[in-house]
């Protein structure tokens, strides 16, 4: 004889289990979006592709060809440089998953 009480306790702790994780993901995605590293730039030198970086109190250069890592984890985040065609950089980005999410500094 099939026991109901027992399987709606077990099926109501599973549901409570799987509620509570989807939970924990959704929350965890949604402040993955909104809190970004705090990044500065120091000085520039865009004939020569070069600049300085303050992240998390250290200073760090970031070459032309290459994108330096500025997240917590070092997963998500990175500082570059960008401009109309590989030849002509007239800025330095903040991006996500490779996606720009705020220009840090630009050629006046």
């Amino acid at each position: 004889m099939i026991n109901v009480e027992k399987n709606l306790k077990t099926f109501n702790l599973l549901v409570g289990i799987f509620g509570g994780i989807w939970a924990f993901w959704t929350v965890y995605q949604i402040v993955r979006n909104v809190i970004h590293p705090k990044v500065e730039v120091k000085s520039v030198d865009y004939a020569n592709g070069e600049a300085v970086i303050i992240h998390r109190g250290k200073e760090h250069t970031l070459y032309k060809n290459s994108v330096l890592t500025a997240g917590d984890d070092g997963s998500d985040w990175g500082v570059r440089f960008n401009g109309p065609n590989e030849d002509t950089i007239n800025r330095i980005e903040l991006v996500n998953n490779d996606l720009v999410y705020d220009v840090l500094h630009k050629v006046e």
